[in-house]
């Protein structure tokens, strides 16, 4: 199990065609400072800080994911 720090963006739920979801977070690696989806069902643990950040103002999510497809 490996641990970092993200900051969370934005959550996207997905109804994929049996009826399942799909769930995801966009976030902020914080170590690496690159934004990265991640599965909800393979996060196995979440410990809250203190640290605040600030989403930036000219962030978009419908422009973010415009050239995504599938579940995405």
């Amino acid at each position: 199990m490996r641990n970092f720090a993200f900051e969370s963006i934005i959550l996207r739920i997905w109804k994929e065609q049996r009826n399942s979801f799909v769930n995801l977070l966009l976030a902020r690696n914080v170590d690496y400072n690159y934004l990265r989806l991640y599965s909800l069902d393979r996060i196995e643990g979440v410990n809250l800080t203190d640290a605040h950040f600030v989403l930036p103002k000219d962030f978009c999510a419908k422009e973010y994911f415009a050239e995504y497809f599938g579940i995405v």
